[in-house]
C-alpha cells in the first residue's frame, strides 16, 4: 500500500510536468509608419478583431505558426534577413497579454511588420 506522501508527491509531479514542449520565437515590431501601431488581431487577416496594438521596437513572442504552413522551427539555420523574407508576406501567431492583466492568449500580426531577434 502506498503512503499518502508518495501518492501526493506523484500527483504533484504530474501537475508540474509541462503539457507540451514549446519554443517561442523572438521578433520585434518594425516598419510601422511613424505615429502608427501594429494591430494584433484575433485571427490571420484584417477582417479579424483588433486585440491590442504595438509600436515599433516592441518585442513579441511568436508561437512558431504562420499562415501558408510556415513553421518557424524549420527556419533554424537561416539568418535573420532570410527568416524575415519567409515571414514578411504571412500572418504569424503571437503569444501576448492584450489587456496587460496577466491573461495571455494568442493573436496574429502581419510578418511585414516584425523582424527576428
Amino acid at each position: 500500500m502506498f503512503s499518502r506522501a508518495v501518492v501526493i508527491a506523484a500527483f504533484l509531479s504530474v501537475l508540474a510536468a509541462p503539457a507540451f514542449a514549446s519554443t517561442f520565437h523572438g521578433f520585434t515590431v518594425v516598419n510601422v509608419p511613424e505615429g502608427d501601431v501594429l494591430n494584433a488581431r484575433t485571427g490571420p487577416g484584417t477582417a479579424f478583431a483588433v486585440q491590442t496594438a504595438y509600436p515599433n521596437g516592441t518585442d513579441l513572442s511568436l508561437t512558431g505558426t504562420c499562415t501558408d504552413g510556415l513553421k518557424l522551427d524549420d527556419l533554424g539555420g537561416l539568418t535573420q534577413a532570410q527568416k524575415y523574407e519567409r515571414v514578411k508576406t504571412r500572418w504569424c501567431e503571437i503569444w501576448h497579454d492584450p489587456q496587460g492583466g496577466g491573461a495571455f492568449t494568442t493573436g496574429w500580426v502581419h510578418g511585414r511588420f516584425i523582424y527576428p531577434h
